[in-house]
């Protein structure tokens, strides 16, 4: 078999040769995992079998340009281990591996800045050419350290990496044939995981269109452009999948069997591939539109505790993409749907049979109340389930923060012109409305984090509250802002010693304010 040096891999993936096609996954080694591997780059361990496919003429950007089968990981690794950088799909990527030869340990940074005393730069030891050099760069080191520094060195520049290449002229067969070789190489034999087997055969069945949902993905549903929290590509190809499909994107229960159906829509419905990509990019913007700005919600995907799971967005996409037109008791449902499928954990488990039993629903004419259904069917009366959780005293920011939004309540500020209508986009932070600091160390300890004693307010408000107990502050707010809180207003109950007399209180207060949800939802 034949054998490459890990510097001629990366000089081939430098000189476009080796390329990762667009099905794969991202680079998804952490800086210790990189690490690692450079530490098996000198001690002489192998890093495993490389395998590429060797493009047939038609489609070949250069003469000698191979993707990526198996291996991907390692051979990005190689890039910044020799080079201290590669080029991802969206940025590149720097990181920097020292070696000390004193120690022989190893450490990582990104900052190219970075010196450390005694160490090399595995990137300026790769670089050098050839012994006369390298002769020049140990000058300085003490015996031992040159032998260790001249061993890494030449196994960088000589050491052998077995590499197997899939050739192949036909191009319809050689494409046709390829994602199944991708697919058994890497998942055989397993469960259906994530959406690498989705990508695979799109990219083989028509190609670049991968390329436009990951563009769309990074490019359009950017949560938070500072902190870069993007919806997850995977949700833009199962959402695919399911208007592909109309209603379905686990087709089968293992991966070869989920690959070979999922290539006979595609073949079957070749000349639709572009509208369901438009289907796809259009509902999605929708989805995220419905949750982030609709006046009920006005959600902030970003964070898990109001976004736990990124799945619901394939329904909501789905649902909208089949229904056209939502009708406003229907825009309220869906909402309702999604913070009930939140809070119970619709899709965080056995999440791919569960959208197909939704999507099927939708697909098949239902409504929300279809889904409402299959989710009752799982989880039992869903309004008792919720008032369950408000009595177990569980802490559920999606439910409080689903109250409050009902009764459009305000900031408790003690300054009047601050109290704005509470927004996840306000920041939020949870408030204990008898502070920890009063609770801790008491009898009461064990109950301080009950959702009894919890609510929203901005960092604003917690700073101003601080410590101060409910008795002290509670009443420079009206009735009708304490309400919108569900706190009580008899003001006995805002003592310390009745706090769990408040606890029982203002629980009666949030299950009355499920009761209004279901009517402000449209939940039957």
């Amino acid at each position: 078999m034949p054998e490459k040096t890990p510097w001629e891999l990366v000089q081939e993936i430098e000189r476009g040769e080796i390329e990762v096609p667009e099905w794969q996954r991202e680079f998804v080694w952490s800086d210790e995992q990189v690490k690692q591997l450079a530490e098996s780059l000198y001690k002489g361990y192998p890093i495993g079998l490389i395998i590429l496919y060797r493009l047939p003429q038609g489609l070949r950007p250069n003469p000698n340009t191979h993707w990526v089968l198996d291996g991907q990981q390692r051979l990005l690794s190689l890039c910044l281990i020799i080079k201290g950088k590669v080029k991802l799909r969206v940025f590149e990527k720097n990181l920097f591996i020292w070696f000390n030869p004193k120690t022989e340990e190893f450490r990582a940074t990104a900052n190219p800045e970075k010196k450390f005393e005694g160490w090399v730069k595995i990137v300026d030891l790769a670089s050098l050419s050839d012994f006369p050099r390298l002769a020049q760069f140990l000058q300085g080191f003490s015996p031992q350290e040159q032998q260790r520094l001249t061993s890494f060195w030449l196994n960088l520049r000589r050491s052998q990496i077995p590499v197997h290449t899939i050739t192949g002229e036909n191009i319809e067969d050689d494409i046709d044939k390829l994602g199944e070789i991708f697919v058994r190489i890497n998942f055989a034999g397993t469960r259906v995981r994530g959406t690498d087997v989705y990508s695979t055969m799109l990219a083989v069945t028509e190609q670049g269109t991968v390329q436009k949902l990951r563009q769309f993905v990074d490019g359009n549903l950017n949560i938070d452009p500072i902190v870069g929290d993007t919806i997850d590509y995977s949700i833009a190809i199962r959402t695919f999948t399911a208007f592909l499909t109309d209603g379905r994107v686990k087709l089968a229960s293992r991966v070869l069997e989920q690959a070979e159906e999922l290539r006979r829509q595609l073949e079957k419905l070749r000349g639709e591939i572009p509208r369901v990509l438009d289907q796809t990019e259009k509902n999605l913007k929708e989805a995220v539109k419905l949750l982030t700005e609709s006046p009920e919600l006005q959600l902030v995907l970003r964070d898990s505790d109001y976004f736990p799971s990124q799945n619901t967005l394939v329904t909501l996409a789905f649902y909208i993409g089949k229904r056209r037109t939502l009708q406003e008791e229907e825009r309220k449902g869906l909402l309702g749907w999604y913070v009930l499928a939140s809070i119970l954990g619709r899709y965080t488990s056995a999440s791919e049979t569960r959208l197909n039993e939704d999507l099927s629903a939708i697909a098949e004419g239902g409504d929300y109340q279809r889904l409402l259904d299959n989710l009752e069917r799982r989880e039992g009366n869903l309004k008792e389930r919720l008032k369950e959780l408000i009595d177990a005293g569980q802490s559920n920011k999606l439910l409080l923060y689903a109250l409050l939004r009902m009764r459009k309540a305000k900031d408790l500020h003690p300054l009047p012109a601050q109290r704005i209508e509470l927004t996840a986009a306000a920041h939020l932070t949870v408030h204990h409305i008898f502070p920890r600091s009063q609770l801790s160390h008491t009898k009461y300890e064990s109950e301080m984090n009950d959702i009894g004693n919890l609510t929203f307010v901005t960092m604003g408000a917690q700073h101003e509250l601080s410590n101060r107990l409910p008795e002290d502050y509670l009443k420079e707010f009206s009735d009708e802002e304490r309400r919108a809180h569900f706190i009580p207003n008899d003001t006995e109950l805002w003592r310390l010693g009745n706090f769990p007399a408040f606890l029982q209180r203002r629980k009666e207060l949030l299950k009355e304010g499920v009761e209004e949800f279901w009517q402000a939802f449209n939940l039957g």
